[in-house]
């Protein structure tokens, strides 16, 4: 980080230019470790932040836009309808 402190922030670009997540479309974040990906995804994302850290979920709340939600589950278990998102990232 030292060296390039824009790492960060190409690895988010990155990971949201090989999902293609577009306007209009749920995307679930699991682990979510803060919803830090949530500013490089289009404004019009549903985005739903998942983490069972209660830290990392704690953690979301700022950066959550109208319309987003922060859910505190097990990534086995999580409390989503049956087709209710498009887009599932994991950036571990």
């Amino acid at each position: 980080m030292a060296r390039w402190p824009a790492a960060r922030d190409e690895e988010f670009a990155a990971m949201c230019r090989h999902l293609g997540v577009v306007d209009g479309e749920t995307l679930v974040d699991a682990p979510a470790g803060g919803a830090y990906l949530r500013r490089y995804l289009p404004a019009d994302v549903e985005y739903i932040a998942v983490d069972e850290a209660e830290q990392f979920h704690a953690a979301c709340a700022p950066r959550l836009r109208p319309g987003d939600r922060a859910i505190h589950s097990t990534y086995v278990d999580m409390p989503l309808a049956d087709a209710s998102i498009d887009v599932l990232g994991s950036l571990t």
